[in-house]
């Protein structure tokens, strides 16, 4: 409003029903000759006030209003440089008051409202018992307040408040977006959930930047081996902790792969290529022994920058990958012998079998061109009935 809509009005009205705190001041300047300054809220105005009052003469006073959002407009673009809105709290009323540059930043709505009824507008009624407690202690204490949340269209905002000097009644509050540093913090605990499940199944893990060529041991384990401990450990440098690694460490057979797999710039091609993991498997030589390792590459950045690398031992999937493999040979075997013995056997079976059928078959037609020759019949017939006698038999013993 202009002073021209104040005119002819009560004064009574400026402030809410039961504030009569201003009142002794209006009356010590208009008769007592006191000048004073004091802050009070006005819900018909909806903002927050600082007043002067000012005598004139006997019975009467001047005063100047002045809106309390008015006093950061010199600190406005240092606010906006350092990506926070102003807003202002008054421990009385527990209303706050946003400025509207801070309103416009971050599409709130009222600019004039109770803190509770602020929070739980923006980030859901779940906040309101949180932030009453806080106002409590705000007001008793001297703490603080302070309130983060999730609005309605994913943002994160984080409200606080703290004494200042300006002013006994009121307290200055800041509104900031924080939805980037959510973002990361959830991107850090999905990092830290890969790299705890790791954990679970490798004896040590290292982290890596390769952008930088840096490389530091982040969990290893009591057993790990002394090669874990000491060869990597050491390493500030992912390429020369990693050659020499190989060049001491590993199966001569087996170094070309594996350079070829965990070296730069080798790593990020494959990193790239296999959606962030990379894998090699190969054998370790010791002084008395021979084991089988693998070494996992997982990119914990979508530059393929930051990378865990995770380190087990795969001897016990060997042999029983070896164990498997010999259960295959062994059954490759058997049926290769028993498909052998089927062909041997059903070479024999046709032969033993074509034998008593031909002689029936033929004896048959000789007997039928023969039927005026009795004796001739008799003896096909009775070479028929050998044969067919040999020929059941051996379907028995098929069928057995």
């Amino acid at each position: 409003q202009c002073p021209d809509d104040l005119v002819g009005k009560t004064v009574y009205g400026l402030w809410p029903d039961g504030d009569r705190t201003w009142l002794p001041r209006f009356y010590r300047a208009a008769y007592e000759g006191q000048p004073l300054e004091f802050d009070a809220v006005s819900d018909i105005l909806e903002e927050f006030q600082h007043i002067v009052v000012f005598p004139i003469e006997e019975g009467l006073c001047g005063f100047v209003v002045e809106s309390v959002s008015d006093w950061m407009e010199p600190v406005r673009s240092s606010l906006e440089n350092a990506e926070a809105g102003l807003f202002f709290y008054d421990m009385d009323s527990r209303a706050v008051q946003l400025t509207p540059a801070t309103c416009e930043r971050y599409g709130l709505r009222r600019t004039y409202a109770s803190v509770v009824s602020f929070c739980e507008e923006n980030f859901g009624p779940a906040c309101g018992d949180d932030v009453r407690r806080q106002m409590v202690d705000f007001r008793n204490n001297g703490g603080s307040l302070f309130y983060e949340g999730e609005l309605a269209d994913g943002r994160w905002l984080r409200i606080s408040v703290a004494h200042a000097g300006h002013s006994s009644m009121f307290a200055f509050g800041f509104v900031e977006d924080i939805t980037h540093h959510k973002m990361l913090e959830a991107a850090n605990e999905r990092r830290l959930t890969i790299i705890d499940s790791l954990s679970r199944e490798n004896y040590a893990l290292y982290l890596a930047n390769l952008e930088r060529d840096t490389m530091e041991p982040y969990r290893i384990r009591e057993s790990a081996p002394d090669t874990a401990r000491y060869m990597l450990a050491d390493a500030r440098s992912y390429q020369q902790g990693f050659t020499r690694y190989i060049d001491t460490y590993v199966h001569p057979a087996d170094r070309d792969q594996v350079r070829a797999t965990l070296l730069m710039p080798n790593v990020r091609q494959l990193l790239d290529a296999l959606d962030g993991e990379a894998s090699v498997t190969y054998r370790r030589i010791l002084a008395d022994d021979t084991e089988y390792m693998q070494m996992r590459v997982l990119a914990l950045s979508s530059r393929n920058d930051e990378v865990v690398i995770a380190a087990r031992d795969v001897r016990a999937e060997s042999r029983e990958q070896m164990r498997q493999k010999a259960l295959l040979q062994d059954a490759l075997a058997l049926a290769q012998h028993a498909s052998s013995a089927k062909s041997t056997f059903l070479a024999n079976m046709s032969h033993d079998i074509r034998t008593p059928m031909n002689a029936i078959v033929g004896f048959t037609t000789l007997a039928v061109s023969r039927l005026d020759q009795p004796e001739k019949v008799e003896e096909y017939l009775n070479k028929i009935k050998s044969s067919s006698t040999h020929l059941l038999s051996l379907i028995n013993d098929i069928l057995d």
